[in-house]
């Protein structure tokens, strides 16, 4: 479905008020527009999972880059499993010219 009619992706404009379901569209379909690559930045690792998840039910063009709040990222740093997701949402920036991160 095109939700491009329903969104205005303008430099400067802001959406708010989006279901984490209508968040994905929106971000699914400014990467169609765009052509580019994206950085959706959200408030902690939780919130991260639930938008990587719904934006990989519609691309496979997405990777997750795990970091969490500011108070435990010395433990997230440390976590092999997050470097090691870390490392692969490079590796695939890299390799990728159209990525959402």
């Amino acid at each position: 479905m095109n939700f491009s009619k329903y969104f205005n992706y303008e430099n400067g404009s802001i959406t708010y008020g989006l279901t984490n379901e209508l968040i994905a569209f929106f971000v699914v379909e400014l990467f169609k527009k765009k052509q580019e690559n994206i950085i959706l930045l959200t408030s902690n690792l939780y919130e991260g999972n639930k938008a990587f998840n719904a934006i990989k039910n519609h691309t496979n063009d997405v990777v997750m880059f795990p970091m969490d709040d500011f108070v435990t990222s010395k433990v997230v740093a440390m976590s092999p499993e997050f470097q090691l997701g870390r490392l692969n949402a490079l590796d695939k920036l890299k390799k990728s010219n159209q990525i959402i991160v």
